[in-house]
């Protein structure tokens, strides 16, 4: 996710044929897409649009009089792969230098709960639907560093850990990146870094929930990162959307334990039974 202002970063896919063929697509919110390596895989690459809103299908959805952004926008926005029968399970690095006011434990609330937001399918539109079938879990701290390179790129030896790391960022505009690692047909591997180092974050403590200047609200950009982790692409341009995928985030944004009815959309179309 970017600090709204800031040039957006695109979202990086890689495929690597069994032949061991790469090609790399550079996709930006605007519908831009680059494609690097082999254009044979170019299909590969191809983002799934769905136009339709996936819950019509099931006869429910968003009612025809909502007029609220967050609620009204359903189109969905999804990566080209998924979880496939198998719970996301994730731990936070214990030697990260969390941000204040922390301590560790209050870092870790505002953390487990945006990553289950998806799950719970926290929103506050009038969106029904059936239940999904990925479940997420907090294992606690470990030793392990997310893969992301304090450039923005992803490491080329993933663990097959899920892990949560504050570490820099060079890069004044990006507040977080995630790497999702997939094989042919699944997502087995997704971290995620905030940065530690060219920002203030603001986290809700004891019911508190303090914020000013040039604060970015930790638990809004995690539930972001978690959507990619779980498979889910931007929403729209910039923050017009109001959807927990929208690629950048302005200051003091609580509003993100939301999930619109767009995130909500392609959650389903990842997750249905």
């Amino acid at each position: 996710m970017t600090a709204a202002g800031y040039e957006e970063f695109p979202e990086v896919i890689a495929h690597t044929s069994a032949e061991g063929t790469l090609a790399v697509m550079e996709r930006y919110s605007d519908g831009r897409e680059r494609i690097h390596g082999s254009r044979k895989l170019e299909s590969k690459l191809k983002k799934k649009d769905i136009d339709d809103n996936p819950f019509a299908s099931i006869g429910t959805g968003v009612p025809t009089a909502v007029t609220n952004t967050k609620c009204a926008y359903n189109k969905v926005n999804i990566g080209p792969k998924s979880w496939t029968d198998v719970d996301y399970i994730w731990k936070m690095t214990s030697s990260a230098s969390y941000p204040l006011p922390g301590p560790q434990q209050v870092v870790e609330a505002n953390l487990t709960q945006p990553s289950a937001v998806w799950e719970n399918r926290g929103t506050d539109c009038n969106v029904n639907y059936p239940i999904m079938k990925i479940e997420t879990f907090y294992q606690g701290t470990t030793s392990s560093i997310a893969s992301v390179n304090s450039d923005r790129t992803c490491g080329l030896l993933p663990d097959h850990r899920n892990t949560v790391t504050f570490k820099a960022i060079n890069d004044p505009g990006t507040l977080a990146v995630t790497c999702a690692y997939a094989d042919a047909t699944r997502i087995y591997d997704a971290d995620i870094a905030f940065d530690s180092s060219n920002r203030n974050w603001a986290l809700n403590q004891n019911g508190s929930s303090l914020c000013s200047g040039t604060t970015y609200v930790l638990g809004g950009v995690a539930a972001h990162e978690f959507g990619h982790a779980y498979g889910m692409a931007h929403a729209g341009l910039h923050q017009e959307t109001e959807q927990v995928m929208r690629p950048e985030m302005g200051t003091c944004m609580w509003s993100d334990y939301s999930l619109g009815a767009g995130d909500l959309a392609s959650y389903y179309a990842h997750y249905h039974f």
